[in-house]
């Protein structure tokens, strides 16, 4: 019997519990896929894994029934499998210990690992031969890798030099920092010479005996730490043969892989860039009658008046241009325009800053709306997914609406992907890291992507002008998303996880007839797109 091993990590309420919670349709998908051709493959076993932070913020581990939650999938009852993910399958898990996962995983034929954090952030996974355990054997592994992560450490740097907390930090320190986020914005990724200089600021930090550095540590040690397993675990990534890494751009590969190489001089030996799953895009194949009621209601509550809704979806924190939307909004109603925003935030509550600074603008200006949908308030629509799609569907009908992401870091653009996708919506965005690939790609258009906040601003009154004028789908290629929304789909890519588990495990291919299959590239052209050679 063959036994793969899924680990999902549901740590946070981010991209990367998304992307566990679509991994997790892929992979149920793929043991049907499996079970069709099991006379010719033999029986395999999938084990589930979640980590998950406890009361206490310590990471604890479960196993997952996966023949219940199979034969959930089999039903097609996905409204309640993405419930128990949420719920981190509370009432079909059971708890385990390190030592049990570390044990399952190494005597595992093939692992798919959802995060690079199980070797980084993890306070109880922190010994070195832990990670050397699970790599030791001849199994094969994918570990996917939601981050950019030297754009992260650069912005967390910014986050610091601003925070106040640093008394004794110099202005060429600051200054070094703050040029290289202002390159990284003007070209929309980091070059060799600026993550140099970022390794050459950390290892300043890290080690030097100035007073600015020994205050640094003193107070963002933590971070340093998370620093140094990140590039160990990386390190040790790139010496096996046996460890496929999954990034969700080529823009988040290229620029994780040349950090690695630039701190380590090793080369990522098997990388791929691959969609990640989206189970919304599940959720609207076998809801579509309960969504377009949702839809209806949406549109009899945004069809009013002749607002242009501006659409915000994303956390409420400063990397994200929370601040710039504030701003806009502001600007706009300012200057006369019949402007609704929208905000779509888990954590935008009454007491925050930034509600406040809303409610003050209306005030001031006696113009512009504001909704926000928020955990905060007691009416996430990330909690329920089905009337997010309605919305953005509704949205999408109305032509006047502009979803706007102003994202200082991204390193896939979820949100974007859901705006675009559901409800074929005109897209404004900072031409940075990941979304500047959906432009390459054609999924978002390139006349609509800015970098400065004055940008934004001249942008968005004359795309103003242009849906007044009729010219709303002039900006949006729908044939281009069609496309997309195929590429994202957790049960269409659970035929590409097949072929590049089988490749790299060597135990045949998965062949399908043409009706079967969308996926039926051959031997040699499958193997060149997973393997990077140094």
């Amino acid at each position: 019997m063959k036994k793969l091993a899924v680990l999902l990590d549901h740590r946070w309420d981010s991209g990367v519990k998304i992307f566990s919670i679509g991994a997790s349709l892929s992979f149920l998908r793929l043991y049907e896929l499996l079970e069709l051709f099991k006379n010719k493959l033999g029986d395999v076993e999938i084990d589930f894994y979640v980590m998950v932070y406890n009361p206490y913020g310590k990471v604890e581990y479960f196993k997952v029934d996966f023949n219940e939650l199979y034969g959930i999938y089999k039903n097609k009852d996905i409204k309640r499998i993405i419930g128990l993910a949420n719920k981190n399958y509370d009432g079909i898990s059971e708890r385990i210990g390190l030592d049990d996962i570390l044990n399952e995983l190494s005597s595992s034929d093939f692992k798919f690992i959802t995060s690079v954090g199980f070797g980084i952030y993890n306070d109880s996974f922190e010994k070195k031969e832990d990670l050397d355990k699970i790599l030791s054997n001849n199994g094969a592994y994918m570990i996917m890798f939601h981050t950019d992560y030297p754009g992260n450490f650069l912005y967390n740097l910014v986050e610091f030099m601003n925070s106040g907390r640093l008394k004794n930090i110099s202005e060429r320190t600051k200054n070094k920092i703050y040029s290289l986020l202002n390159r990284k914005l003007i070209r929309s990724y980091m070059d060799d010479r600026d993550q140099k200089e970022l390794i050459d600021i950390i290892e300043y930090l890290s080690n030097s005996n100035t007073e600015e550095a020994i205050e640094f540590r003193e107070k963002y040690s933590w971070w340093l730490d998370e620093v140094k397993k990140y590039i160990y675990t990386f390190t040790k990534l790139t010496e096996s043969e046996n460890v496929i890494s999954m990034f969700p751009t080529y823009i988040v590969s290229d620029s994780n892989s040349r950090f690695i190489k630039n701190v380590s001089g090793s080369n990522i030996k098997k990388r791929i860039a691959l969609h990640e799953p989206m189970y919304m895009i599940t959720l609207d194949k076998y809801y579509r009658n309960e969504i377009e009621e949702y839809k209806k209601y949406y549109l009899n509550l945004y069809n009013k008046g002749n607002n242009i809704n501006l659409l915000y979806v994303g956390r409420r924190s400063k990397e994200k241009g929370i601040d710039d939307i504030i701003r806009l909004f502001e600007d706009l109603v300012k200057e006369g325009e019949d402007v609704r925003l929208i905000i779509i935030s888990p954590d935008f509550g009454e007491d925050t800053e930034e509600y406040k600074k809303l409610e003050e603008i209306v005030n001031k200006y006696g113009r512009g709306e504001v909704d926000i949908y928020s955990k905060a308030l007691g009416n996430s629509l990330h909690e329920y997914p089905l009337y997010y799609i309605g919305l953005l569907k509704a949205l999408g009908e109305l032509n006047s609406t502009i979803y706007i992401n102003p994202t200082y870091l991204e390193s896939y653009g979820l949100s974007t992907l859901e705006a675009i996708i559901f409800g074929k919506l005109l897209a404004i965005y900072r031409d940075v890291d990941g979304l500047k690939e959906l432009k390459e790609e054609g999924y978002l258009n390139d006349q609509t992507a800015f970098r400065t906040y004055e940008d934004l601003v001249n942008l968005t009154k004359r795309i103003i002008e242009e849906i007044k004028n009729g010219k709303y789908d002039e900006y949006v290629n729908k044939k281009a998303i069609e496309m997309l929304e195929k590429e994202v789909d957790p049960e269409e890519l659970a035929e590409k996880y097949a072929e590049i588990i089988y490749l790299a495990k060597e135990y045949g291919k998965i062949r399908h007839n043409e009706s079967e299959s969308k996926y039926n590239n051959n031997l040699e052209a499958q193997s060149e797109e997973i393997e990077v050679v140094s």
